[in-house]
């Protein structure tokens, strides 16, 4: 419990919240994108959820995740060159952001009770993809997550029409 009479403690409190709010976002925001990829991925597979989601979380990495998706689609899409060539763009941009991603979620924090400060450890390497003002980075973070969200949903849905106007059954039979 604070004591709000100890105006230092209150504004490391304040630091440390705001901190741990935009941290918060960045992996909220990141979330919601790897569920529109994952989405993608369960229309490129012609699979019931179940089916699909057995395979796209057994990969335990979000790239191995983007990496399959991006392959499925090259097989799946190869009759679509517009269609495809966008979705392996909305996928790569997801690649672009990872580090930044990282940066936020990896790195290492040290709140300075003294200072009302929360800054990268003095102790630790600095994450590469990490800025000086990580602050505007993870709110500009969030914005561009929440973009490529709507748009991997949106290439999902596209997707999905897309095969469901052409008949085309992508599973395979065994005779």
């Amino acid at each position: 419990m604070s004591d709000e009479s100890n105006p230092a403690e209150g504004a490391a409190i304040r630091a440390y919240d705001d901190h741990a709010s935009i941290v918060g976002m960045v992996a909220v925001s990141w979330n919601g994108a790897q569920e529109s990829l994952y989405l993608m991925f369960v229309v490129l597979m012609g699979l019931r959820k179940p089916e699909a989601e057995a395979i796209f979380f057994t990969l335990k990495a979000d790239s191995a995740q983007r990496d399959i998706t991006r392959e499925l689609a090259k097989a799946v899409l190869a009759h679509n060159a517009d269609l495809l060539k966008r979705t392996t763009e909305a996928i790569n941009a997801f690649d672009r952001l990872a580090g930044e991603r990282n940066a936020a979620i990896h790195t290492m924090w040290h709140a300075s009770i003294g200072e009302g400060t929360v800054r990268p450890s003095p102790h630790a390497k600095r994450h590469g993809a990490l800025r000086p003002d990580h602050r505007t980075q993870f709110l500009q973070l969030t914005h561009k997550l929440a973009d490529l969200e709507g748009e991997l949903f949106d290439l999902a849905r596209e997707i999905q029409q897309h095969l469901a106007s052409r008949d085309i059954s992508h599973r395979q039979t065994i005779p």
